[in-house]
C-alpha cells in the first residue's frame, strides 16, 4: 500500500479533530513544494480548513476535498462502565453494531446496541470495564472515537474503514503533484482540504466566503450499492462518477463540460450520478452571490463501516482527470 495512502487511513480523524491529518498533509505539501521548485502557499483559516495556494491571476478557482470523517462522541459514563454515546456525521446505528473502535487517545472498545435495530440512542460502547470508576479514567463524556477495522488489498481493490473520507485527501494530494504546468497557472488555484464536513459542510462554507471563486469543483465519494442485492446503476471499476444532480445541487453545464471533455481527451469511463444526497457542492455554489460548482465522485461499496472498498483504478483515474482539469481550466 502506497505509504501516504497508508498513513491517512490509520491517522484519526473525527470532525473537529482534522488537525492529525492536517499535519501529514502540511508535510506531503512541503515535499511537493521541494521537488517541483514552486510557489506554493499554505494557510489555515479560523474554522481550521487548510488552504493551498497556487498560480497567479484574476481568476479564483476552488478544488475542494473534506478531511474528517464520521465518527461517536461519548455522552454518559454508566454506573456499570458502558458508554452511552452518539452518532457524529451519516453513521446509520445498525451499521456501527460490533463493530470496534477507538477514541483520540488510543482507548479501544466495541460498540453494541440495547436493542435490535437501534436509534441512535440505544448505541453504548464497552470497554471490557465493571465500573464508572475505571471507564472514566479511560474515557470521558465528550471524547471522540472512530470506527477502526482491518485494511488490506485485493485484486486492485482497497478496503479500511473511512476510507471515503481519507482517500479524498490522497488523490487531491497526488493531483497537487501531477499538475503538469503548475508555474504557469495564470489563474489561482486554492485547493481546500475542508474541515467539519460531516456536520453541516461548516469548512466548505467558510472557505467559499472567504475565497470567492468564480468555479469550485469538488472532490467527494459516492455510495454505491454494486452487489448481490444491492440497487445501484453506479459502480466499481465504473470510473469517477460526475454528479449530474442531488438534493443540494444541479451541477453547472460550463463544468459539466470541462469535466466531460477532459474525460474524452484522456480516455478516461465515466458514470454520472442522480442521487438523494448531499454534498459541499450543495452549500458552496449558493455562496457570494452564486459559484459555477461541480463534484466529482469516487464509488465507495459499504459506505460508513468497518470495511468501505474503494477500486485502485477508480482513485487513479480520479487523479489524472483532476490533473488534466486543472491545466486545462489554466488556459
Amino acid at each position: 500500500m502506497d505509504k501516504l495512502m497508508e498513513n491517512l487511513i490509520r491517522t484519526f480523524g473525527v470532525s473537529s479533530k482534522e488537525s492529525y491529518i492536517k499535519n501529514i498533509i502540511k508535510q506531503e505539501i512541503e515535499e511537493i513544494k521541494n521537488s517541483k521548485e514552486i510557489n506554493i502557499g499554505v494557510t489555515e483559516d479560523g474554522i481550521g480548513n487548510l488552504i493551498v495556494k497556487i498560480g497567479r491571476g484574476n481568476e479564483r478557482i476552488m478544488i475542494c476535498t473534506h478531511m474528517d470523517n464520521a465518527g461517536i462522541i461519548a455522552t454518559l459514563v454508566e454506573e456499570n462502565g458502558f458508554i452511552r454515546v452518539s452518532p457524529i456525521g451519516n453513521l446509520k446505528p445498525e451499521k456501527l453494531v460490533r463493530s470496534f473502535v477507538k477514541f483520540e487517545n488510543g482507548t479501544l472498545g466495541r460498540i453494541d446496541a440495547s436493542k435490535d435495530n437501534p436509534s441512535r440512542d440505544e448505541l453504548f460502547i464497552d470497554l471490557g470495564v465493571s465500573s464508572k470508576e475505571i471507564a472514566s479514567q479511560k474515557v470521558k463524556e465528550g471524547d471522540l472515537a472512530e470506527v477502526i477495522g482491518q485494511g488490506f488489498i485485493s485484486d486492485n481493490r482497497i478496503v479500511a474503514p473511512n476510507l471515503h473520507s481519507k482517500l479524498g485527501c490522497y488523490a487531491l494530494l497526488k493531483a497537487i503533484r501531477g499538475i503538469k504546468e503548475a508555474e504557469n497557472l495564470n489563474k489561482e488555484f486554492y485547493f481546500i482540504f475542508t474541515s467539519q464536513m460531516e456536520v453541516g459542510f461548516r469548512g466548505a462554507r467558510a472557505a467559499a466566503s472567504g475565497i470567492k471563486p468564480s468555479m469550485a469543483i469538488i472532490l467527494d465519494s459516492v455510495e454505491v450499492e454494486d452487489y448481490i442485492g444491492g440497487n445501484s446503476a453506479l459502480r466499481l471499476e465504473g470510473g469517477p462518477a460526475v454528479c449530474i444532480y442531488d438534493k443540494s445541487l444541479v451541477i453547472h453545464n460550463d463544468i459539466k463540460k470541462i469535466i466531460e471533455d477532459a474525460a474524452e481527451k484522456l480516455g478516461v469511463i465515466t458514470q454520472y450520478n442522480i442521487g438523494n444526497d448531499r454534498n459541499e457542492g450543495g452549500i458552496i455554489h449558493k455562496e457570494v452571490g452564486g459559484i459555477k460548482t461541480g463534484v466529482i465522485e469516487i464509488p465507495c461499496r459499504y459506505m460508513h463501516t468497518s470495511g468501505e472498498m474503494m477500486s485502485l483504478k477508480d482513485i487513479d483515474d480520479t487523479i489524472t482527470l483532476i490533473c488534466y482539469v486543472v491545466d486545462k481550466i489554466s488556459i
